[in-house]
């Protein structure tokens, strides 16, 4: 995975330059993105995670802003039961993000930075009325990533992030406020 990580951030670097900027102060840009791996689910996932951020420019180099994602799973326990039983886990994962956009042209925005988020998860029971033994879900969760994005036109961009922690690669489309 670090292998990955740096072979992604360098690949960045090194494409072509132009003089202008896709990341500017007082910038505000939406992400929407799906996940692939993440570190908070249990058993099965049935939906992976769904994101949404917004990034606030603060200036040509630093910007912050907040993260929402949800995602679903289960956890089957049949075989234990002789029946249907199974664990369903809903989590609702918000927080903010801070970025540092080291490299900016007019098609690329590449940045790296922490995401601090809370996990507000739910489990139910869907089985017998012995229930197996309780679980730990939701709780705080945090993710390094790096990623990049490559904007269509002027206001629409193509975006990918791999991170480490919560969610391991995102990607999906990004839009300029």
């Amino acid at each position: 995975m670090k292998k990955l990580f740096v072979t992604f951030v360098a690949i960045i670097l090194f494409i072509f330059a132009a003089k202008a900027q896709t990341f500017k102060e007082n910038y505000k840009i939406v992400n929407v993105g799906i996940s692939l791996g993440n570190s908070f689910t249990v058993g099965v996932i049935s939906i992976p995670p769904i994101s949404a951020s917004l990034d606030y420019g603060f200036s040509d180099k630093i910007s912050l802003g907040i993260y929402l994602a949800y995602c679903y799973s289960k956890q089957d326990y049949s075989s234990t039961f002789g029946t249907t039983a199974m664990w369903n886990y809903s989590y609702t994962i918000f927080g903010i993000r801070g970025a540092y956009h080291f490299y900016n042209t007019d098609k690329i925005d590449a940045y790296g930075g922490l995401l601090l988020a809370n996990d507000l998860a739910s489990k139910k029971w869907d089985g017998p009325q012995n229930r197996p033994g309780a679980e730990n879900v939701g709780g705080f969760t945090y993710s390094l990533f790096a990623g990049g994005r490559y904007y269509f036109d002027k206001k629409y961009a193509a975006f990918a992030e791999l991170g480490f922690g919560a969610v391991y690669l995102t990607v999906g489309l990004a839009i300029k406020l």
